[in-house]
């Protein structure tokens, strides 16, 4: 077989990978669309490790240099814009973001530096002492002819998000951004484009309110597959290494690699980095950049492994919104939205942890119905993702011990309600003590995080025909359903327990396909104790 192409794992430089002949999965149709257009003013959000970097670097290229890089691919026969432009390529998350003072130095640092590198001035001949964001876009903008600057931001929330816990900082940086937005707009005949990238949307920082002729793709179904890889383009791009990796997976030579095992490996891929949406109409799905790069990348036996959580899965904004919130956030399996919803707010106090996880990636587009969409967990590895994200933030790992000796227990297909019960037991004592429990939604959320990270099927309110029972664990040859009530100052806890029974039974929960045996058990859990107290199976 030919040599496969390098591939691009550590190289988000569009120029270098090209000139380095690495393997490029061409989206410069959907570029070229975007592109075509002179002076719009374009906003895509998306998380990170799906290809934002090298999208702006490809945008660069193209006005920087024309077609000289795009030899072979689709825009090459579309483009018909034959100049050249200066082109300011910003990446705020490379600016200073501890204090308001030292955002706006390393900005303007960076932006004259950008505006150096593109022969618009000579740094040396500028004030170091008087210049503001604003005023080094004003300075630049008023040297230039019209249409002749393309403006380039990644990251542009990086610094917002680094500041979400505080809000004096916070105001302070959105207000420079804000004046710094407002400038490139009263200048926006000088732009034949601008482009901005981050994961969140702050609804009022200047890029949306004063500059309100931006055009946000971030649901938009005709970019839906701007970045990410799609099933067509993973089979048509890495047809030699999904050739290799089915060889070395089934250990046979290459040349007897079947289709069928192919299709096998591909099953594979999809349940582990597939189901991502950025389409609010949901008719389009992506693959997880990243994470599929590192899987073929691997140079033995390559591994579904998550890859993904510790290059792009950790974000600042993630970490400030655990720490405002005690380390812990309800997290069901689907939750709906209308769209106005994905319009952040500028504080965390303000922000639906929900739209939160589906903008950092944790979450994705499940269903889309008029001006609403549902949202849920895209695969395999972002299931892992969520439960790494909050397992060592709740639990005291010294103390889970207990439980991980006893965590067989839960799979015995004739496990009785009080040896499940005990065994839940034995996670809530694991609990670190700054997370007390306060509400069902917490104890059910912390029993899923438990029996994912040890390798459970288990999902929270999982939508049956007739509701959403609270933990359901699927097993080989049968189905674990367990319905919680919390009793807080409830003086009858019996009460509580005969409601879950009727509601187990006047639901059916459990009952779907493919039918399974079911084993069902309610279960009421006490504040003041801090742990299950009653039990009962149902029949």
């Amino acid at each position: 077989m030919a040599e496969l192409q390098q591939l691009p794992v550590s190289n988000p430089s569009f120029s270098s990978l090209r000139k380095d002949n690495q393997l490029y999965v061409d989206k410069t149709a959907l570029i070229y669309e975007l592109a075509r257009y002179s002076s719009r003013q374009y906003l895509l959000a998306r998380p990170r490790r799906f290809g934002k970097t090298l999208l702006v670097s490809t945008l660069e290229s193209l006005f920087r240099d024309g077609l000289k890089m795009f030899h072979g691919l689709a825009i090459e026969k579309m483009w018909k814009d034959s100049g050249t432009y200066k082109v300011l390529h910003l990446d705020f998350s490379m600016a200073l973001s501890d204090s308001p003072e030292s955002f706006e130095k390393s900005a303007v640092t960076m932006f004259l530096r950008a505006a150096e590198d593109c022969g618009l001035i000579d740094r040396s001949c500028l004030p170091h002492d008087f210049l503001g964001l604003a005023d080094a876009a004003d300075a630049i903008c008023r040297k230039v002819q019209d249409t002749s600057l393309v403006l380039l931001i990644d990251e542009y929330d990086s610094p917002l998000s680094a500041n979400l816990n505080s809000p004096e900082v916070f105001e302070s940086i959105q207000s420079r951004m804000r004046s710094f937005f407002a400038a490139v707009k009263s200048y926006a005949g000088k732009f034949r484009l601008v482009f901005i990238t981050g994961v969140s949307r702050f609804e009022h920082v200047s890029v949306f309110s004063a500059g309100g002729s931006i055009i946000d793709l971030s649901l938009d179904p005709a970019f839906g597959e701007i970045v990410g890889y799609t099933e067509e383009e993973i089979r048509r791009y890495f047809k030699g290494y999904l050739i290799r990796s089915a060889a070395l997976l089934n250990r046979i030579p290459e040349r007897e690699v079947t289709d069928q095992q192919i299709n096998a490996l591909m099953d594979e891929l999809r349940r582990y980095y597939d189901g991502y949406c950025f389409d609010r109409k949901h008719m389009t799905h992506v693959y997880q950049t990243w994470s599929v790069l590192r899987f073929f990348s691997s140079s033995g036996i390559p591994e579904f492994d998550d890859y993904w959580y510790d290059n792009g899965g950790i974000t600042a904004i993630l970490v400030n919104y655990f720490r405002s919130h005690g380390g812990y956030f309800h997290q069901p399996d689907e939750m709906t939205y209308q769209l106005d919803d994905f319009s952040s707010a500028s504080s965390l106090s303000d922000m639906d942890p929900g739209v939160l996880l589906t903008q950092c990636g944790y979450y994705t587009i499940k269903g889309a119905d008029d001006d609403s969409i549902t949202v849920g967990i895209p695969n395999v590895e972002l299931q892992h993702a969520q439960v790494r994200l909050i397992r060592e933030e709740i639990f005291d790992v010294r103390r889970l011990r207990t439980a991980n000796a006893e965590k067989a227990v839960l799979s015995k297909k004739e496990i009785t309600a009080a040896e499940c019960a005990d065994f839940f037991n034995r996670i809530f004592s694991a609990v670190s003590s700054e997370n007390r429990l306060t509400d069902e939604y917490q104890a059910c959320d912390f029993i899923k995080v438990y029996c994912i990270g040890s390798g459970f099927d288990v999902r929270r309110e999982y939508h049956q025909k007739k509701g959403r029972a609270d933990i359901t664990v699927e097993f080989a040859d049968h189905r674990l359903i367990v319905e919680m009530k919390f009793a807080r100052e409830d003086p009858s806890p019996e009460r509580l327990l005969r409601s879950a029974e009727q509601q187990i039974l006047d639901r059916d929960y459990g009952n779907y396909v493919p039918a399974k045996p079911l084993v069902r058990f309610a279960m009421v859990f006490s504040e003041k104790e801090q742990k299950i107290i009653l039990w009962s199976g149902v029949r």
